[in-house]
């Protein structure tokens, strides 16, 4: 009875350390500076790391919801057939635990994105995989500063 008491205990434990991570995603949060730390595109296998090509997104998150920063690609196959320079200037939303959707009226993939939420470090991942007759799988990690 002793040993069953004293696993049930670390369980709660255990069950109140998981559930402390998973507390729903709130403005503070996120609010900060992200560069990108990982953007990549693969075009039937073939992939490209867009930020040796000289790619660059730098996004502000700021506390009223609102957003700055620009997006810098090279022309990339599976990505853009002309350089793209835009601005990030828009608003963001949380939705549900955990995803930050952006809204900007630059014409980026940044909004075609959700992009998930990660604590320790702070990172927004966001992916998407593309089919026929190309295939393919962009990838973008932003990083909080």
């Amino acid at each position: 009875m002793r040993k069953t008491s004293r696993w049930g205990a670390q369980l709660l434990l255990l069950g109140a350390v998981v559930g402390c991570s998973d507390s729903p995603l709130e403005p503070a949060d996120v609010v900060g500076t992200y560069n990108a730390s990982e953007f990549t595109v693969t075009l039937n296998g073939v992939p490209r790391d867009v930020l040796a090509l000289g790619g660059l997104v730098t996004i502000v998150l700021n506390s009223d919801g609102t957003t700055t920063g620009r997006f810098t690609t090279p022309a990339v196959a599976g990505l853009s057939t002309v350089p793209v320079d835009e601005s990030m200037e828009g608003t963001y939303t949380l939705q549900s635990s955990d995803r930050v959707r952006f809204v900007q009226a630059a014409s980026t993939l940044i909004t075609d994105l959700f992009f998930v939420y990660h604590r320790g470090p702070a990172t927004l991942n966001g992916s998407f995989s593309f089919g026929a007759p190309n295939t393919g799988q962009v990838v973008l990690v932003l990083t909080k500063q």
